[in-house]
């Protein structure tokens, strides 16, 4: 009986020692990562990205702007359009400072999604002339107080973040008031 029991804990103690070999191995790099979906350029896309509805918000109340990405050519299929839709945008703005007709071309700032893991995506099919909404907030304007009487202006564009497809947007003025 006693004879049988150390067996039975040699077999196990060599199992768990050669498991923990490959365990070993497996954490080691012997494993490799699965490879990045790689998605190509659409070739012929043609897309216009524009901000829709009201550009004059009111302080306190509005902090959100709509972009319209409409299919100006053929049918297209977007492979790599993300579930949340705002993730699909990256948007630039800057103060319209008083004296100053157009945009400082070194004074955009940048407003990246934050694209949570594992990103969710399915192919967005946009048939000519169609297109899809995406409502975008604004984070500069939260908490953002203006005198009554008076607004504050600001330089809006934006452009897509896929990369089989490029659009990007004109620079838009949006006031607040």
């Amino acid at each position: 009986m006693i004879k049988k029991l150390v067996m039975v804990v040699l077999g196990v103690s060599i199992v768990l020692f050669a498991a923990g070999g490959c365990m070993k191995k497996y954490y080691s790099g012997v494993m490799k990562a699965p490879p990045k979906t790689v998605f190509e350029p659409i070739a012929n896309a043609k897309l216009e990205l524009s901000i829709v509805g009201s550009r004059q918000l009111v302080s306190g109340i509005d902090d959100t702007v709509t972009f319209k990405l409409e299919n100006v050519g053929m049918e297209i299929s977007i492979p790599e359009w993300q579930e949340k839709d705002i993730d699909n945008l990256v948007i630039y703005y800057q103060d319209w400072l008083p004296g100053t007709e157009s945009p400082n071309p070194m004074g955009w700032i940048r407003i990246e999604p934050i694209v949570m893991e594992p990103i969710k995506r399915y192919p967005l099919t946009l048939p000519t002339r169609s297109s899809v909404m995406i409502t975008a907030g604004l984070p500069f304007l939260e908490g953002l107080k203006v005198t009554p009487g008076k607004e504050r202006r600001f330089f809006v564009k934006a452009h897509l973040n896929l990369k089989s497809v490029h659009a990007e947007s004109q620079v838009y003025a949006i006031s607040v008031l």
